[in-house]
């Protein structure tokens, strides 16, 4: 039912407060502009700074992304999960340009936990979705660390605590060799 509501907001382009299996993120349909720009603008965020896009599956991701062996392999084995994959934008990618500051690439992500899933599950989009906080403020592991200005304009799911609490190895697989950009749930080991 509270999927259910989250979902047509989505669809008619509004924003959702979601948990996943590291903070709780706020999401909007990543192939709607208008959709896309009110994160940056709720979490004052600047235009600049690429937002991660989450997927249901694999299958999702392969519509919108070039992968190379290197992405196959760790995407096989962290995914669904807390890493965050660098890919490159195929062409006809529905995926908004403002999402990744106009760059062909795009931070790509599966969560794990299962209200984020059967969100993405219910879509036929994915979700831009970055942390659910003001852009300089700490991420959000549980809806009692919800900024104020969130809770009475977004609609929240809670989902408890988050798991890891801590946001979403990035990882650039675009070049030669594999970069960790971001450090985070799962260890450089």
């Amino acid at each position: 039912m509270i999927v259910n509501k989250a979902r047509k907001i989505l669809i008619d382009g509004g924003l959702v407060i979601f948990p996943t299996e590291t903070v709780y993120g706020l999401g909007a349909d990543a192939t709607n502009e208008k959709a896309v720009k009110s994160i940056y603008k709720t979490k004052k965020r600047p235009a600049n700074n690429p937002i991660i896009c989450h997927f249901y599956n694999l299958k999702e991701i392969e519509k919108n992304f070039i992968l190379n062996s290197k992405a196959y392999k760790l995407a096989k084995f962290f995914w669904p999960g807390p890493l965050t994959l660098i890919l490159e934008k195929k062409k006809m990618s529905k995926i908004n340009p403002i999402l990744s500051n106009n760059s062909k690439f795009v931070g790509c992500r599966i969560p794990k936990h299962p209200i984020a899933k059967k969100l993405l599950k219910n879509l036929n989009f994915p979700l831009a979705a970055p942390s659910a906080n003001i852009s300089t403020k700490l991420s959000s592991t549980n809806i009692n660390h919800l900024s104020k200005i969130f809770l009475n304009k977004i609609f929240i799911i809670d989902g408890g605590e988050s798991l890891y609490g801590l946001e979403s190895t990035v990882v650039d697989v675009t070049k030669q060799n594999a970069k960790i950009l971001r450090l985070g749930s799962i260890t450089f080991e």
